[in-house]
């Protein structure tokens, strides 16, 4: 049985998952940039014990699903704390300089 979900504020950052085992589609062969912040638009979940896949918009507003070993959770305090000028690496690296 499957299941869909809404998951209004949350946010996630590409982080690519490499290998045969990967799951597909792969989000960089997709347009999808590596390091992004992406909102979640819903999720889907075939079955309780099976990953968990979000539907998300790639930086040309196509719609895709990803699995969740693909991304990354942005919490909310280090996406609103980020001015939107600044790349979200840089800010990073700038955090951890502290």
């Amino acid at each position: 049985m499957s299941a869909a979900y809404i998951i209004p504020g949350l946010y996630v950052r590409i982080h690519t998952l490499h290998g045969v085992n990967a799951p597909r589609p792969l989000p960089l062969e997709s347009g999808f940039t590596e390091g992004n912040e992406y909102p979640v638009l819903g999720a889907i979940e075939h079955s309780p014990d099976a990953e968990l896949w979000l539907i998300v918009a790639n930086d040309s507003n196509m719609i895709y699903r990803l699995s969740n070993r693909h991304v990354r959770y942005v919490s909310p305090k280090e996406r609103f704390e980020r001015p939107s000028n600044i790349d979200p690496e840089l800010w990073r690296q700038m955090q951890e300089s502290e």
